[in-house]
């Protein structure tokens, strides 16, 4: 018998309205792995899905079920938007979301056919309303990733991350301050911290020198080797195995931006020539001084975390902050973003892979 592992898992969701709280969304998100009995993932594969809700119960009424039919990926990963399946009975639409609890039952048949394994039932359990009509979450993973139900569709929020709250930003829940939105784009406001890539495998901590010079996969570290002093103000530094690792780095509805989109982000902000300036937090108590033309005009508020080199190496500590791109540039190297105490203008350049860099996260 084949077995089914959750990544994201149904938790929660709800509507903040009483009035409005038969509306149902368009689709649930869900997301899962497929593995067999000796923890195998079931690789590139099509699998069938049968997806019941019940009501009151877990054996409750049914007041609706669907069936798909997804193949999996390398991982053994699929995604599937329930709501949208073939259906079987009930409408999706008319699901009386806030009448009593609901439950969702999964079944598979990993052959892609119609003999079903019950993969279990779960409560779909309500939230604390949300702040704006309409609006939701739905919680899942160990990673603390949420989805946001903006009244039309489902928006990814971050994970949380040491201990951040969740903070609504303009009516979207957010973990941790809230993003800032330069030109067309939407930025995170701190550099990335995580320590597990998006399907809960962990990113190696690497302190030793010579272990993280021999690396050719993902791995992080502090400055310093130091989180007390560097992990709360400037995050995380990151080979870039880590950021192109197949198994996802940034958190769901991120990405690492590519080398396009930081050239996009100086023109953006008068060109290179003055765009440093308008991403470097002002004053002395971060960057060394002068910290020339710094203004933060763009809200970026970039900082000076220093960098990691391929040998192990720490430097640059509040004189420079390096951000890696998802673009590479050759078999040992990749493009990234750089800000100086002594500059006003922004330097994009390509570093070998095994540096040390902090990552800022672009929105989808």
């Amino acid at each position: 018998m084949k077995k089914l592992l959750l990544i994201l898992t149904l938790l929660t969701f709800n509507f903040s309205l009483s009035t409005l709280l038969a509306q149902a969304p368009q689709a649930i998100p869900y997301q899962a792995v497929a593995r067999d009995n000796a923890g195998n993932a079931i690789a590139s594969q099509a699998v069938s899905l049968r997806f019941t809700i019940h009501d009151a119960t877990s054996g409750g009424t049914i007041v609706y079920r669907e069936t798909q039919i997804k193949t999996t990926n390398s991982l053994g990963l699929f995604t599937a938007n329930i709501g949208e399946g073939t259906v079987v009975s009930g409408t999706f639409a008319s699901v009386s979301w806030g009448s009593g609890s609901k439950f969702m039952q999964v079944e598979m048949d990993t052959t892609g056919g119609t003999s079903y394994t019950d993969m279990g039932t779960q409560q779909m359990l309500s939230v604390p309303y949300a702040l704006h009509a309409m609006n939701g979450l739905m919680q899942g993973s160990a990673n603390g990733e949420m989805l946001y139900w903006n009244g039309s569709s489902w928006v990814a929020v971050a994970p949380g991350t040491d201990n951040q709250t969740l903070t609504f930003c303009s009516g979207i829940p957010t973990w941790g301050p809230c993003p800032v939105s330069i030109c067309s784009q939407t930025w995170m406001l701190k550099n990335l911290n995580v320590d597990r890539y998006r399907n809960g495998d962990p990113i190696p901590k690497v302190t030793d020198p010579t272990i993280w010079a021999g690396l050719t996969t993902g791995a992080y570290c502090y400055y310093n080797n130091d989180s007390t002093t560097y992990a709360a103000i400037y995050g995380k530094l990151y080979n870039w195995y880590a950021v192109n690792d197949p198994r996802g780095f940034a958190p769901l509805g991120w990405h690492v931006p590519s080398d396009g989109e930081w050239a996009a982000l100086e023109t953006c902000l008068g060109g290179a020539s003055v765009a440093g300036g308008k991403m470097k937090t002002t004053g002395t108590s971060n960057w060394l001084t002068p910290n020339t033309g710094a203004t933060n005009s763009s809200g970026f508020a970039g900082l000076p975390g220093g960098s990691r080199d391929y040998v192990g190496s720490f430097s640059n500590s509040v004189v420079t902050g390096h951000w890696w791109s998802s673009t590479e540039n050759g078999t040992s190297i990749a493009w990234n973003l750089n800000l100086f105490w002594n500059s006003g203008s922004s330097n994009r350049n390509f570093d070998d892979k095994r540096d040390g860099f902090s990552v800022r996260c672009l929105r989808d």
